[in-house]
């Protein structure tokens, strides 16, 4: 053969990898656990590897279930990575699982689930399994990582995240975010319709810091005199105000800007323009 390898021999020493080495990345188990935090707005169930990241399952109102891995130092290209599902060394009768493959992003946040694939993972943990993540290392991909999450005390943490999905708000802030009220020709007092919704943005408020602002604009029609209906499109907004400074809001939250009967959004010429002038706008701004 002259000292020449066959061509097929040849192309399967391009095609195949150097033989790789495992890295095994795992919390180490006389301190692995997990633990949940979480209130109205968000559940969190977190578990930390030291020196590597934490992952997470997290729920929000009217989101389904996300699970994610934050890490420390994140892979600079895309690629995938074999899910699998090993049993503990006390399920001697039960076979690892192949879950399937998922994506491997790039950047801090490598491994995204979300609903399906997320549930499995906690059926597995809830089963005792342990989840493995296998996928090339993120520096040249000469050697294969397994990445452990233990089921060590799951459970308790576990069922804290479940009593705290069960209280999480029906609502979010999009819900909340803008509010219209459309008021007949001279009211400037709250219906019930109103009270109800203002309950609701105050319940919200009470709970998520990070609005910093609520702007009160406050309109009406062309009809009467033009200082008259000024001093009505003030009332209007600055009765939204006092509603929700009322529920334990405080004053400095609140913004109120009455538009002249000239600055409006629909013609005044026509009795549904004027309708629909006649209203408040509610807007909270967070940052």
């Amino acid at each position: 053969m002259n000292g020449k390898l066959p061509l097929f021999a040849a192309l399967l020493a391009v095609a195949l990898p150097l033989r790789a080495d495992y890295r095994y990345i795992h919390a180490p188990l006389d301190t692995a656990g997990w633990a949940s935090d979480g209130d109205r707005l968000q559940c969190v169930l977190t578990h930390v590897i030291p020196g590597f990241g934490q992952a997470d399952f997290l729920r929000r109102p009217k989101h389904g279930l996300i699970f994610r891995i934050q890490v420390l130092r994140g892979p600079k290209a895309g690629g995938t990575a074999r899910l699998m599902s090993l049993p503990p060394e006390w399920k001697h009768f039960t076979h690892p699982r192949n879950l399937g493959t998922v994506p491997v992003v790039p950047g801090k946040t490598p491994f995204y689930l979300n609903n399906g694939w997320a549930r499995r993972l906690l059926a597995e943990l809830e089963t005792g399994m342990i989840p493995v993540l296998r996928y090339r290392d993120w520096a040249d991909g000469s050697d294969i990582v397994e990445l452990r999450l233990t089921s060590l005390r799951f459970g308790e943490a576990w069922s804290r995240f479940q009593h705290c999905e069960q209280n999480l708000l029906g609502y979010d802030f999009d819900d909340v975010r803008h509010t219209v009220f459309q008021y007949a020709f001279g009211q400037t007092s709250l219906d019930a319709g109103m009270r109800a919704r203002l309950d609701q943005i105050a319940e919200y408020l009470q709970i998520d810091p990070s609005v910093k602002r609520i702007r009160i604009d406050g309109w009406t029609d062309s009809k009467g005199f033009a200082r008259i209906n000024l001093k009505v499109a003030r009332k209007r907004a600055e009765a939204v105000r006092d509603y929700l400074i009322g529920k334990g809001l405080p004053a400095a939250l609140f913004r109120v800007v009455p538009h002249h009967e000239k600055d409006v959004k629909f013609s005044n010429r026509t009795q549904a323009g004027r309708n629909r002038n006649r209203r408040v706008e509610i807007t909270l701004m967070k940052g």
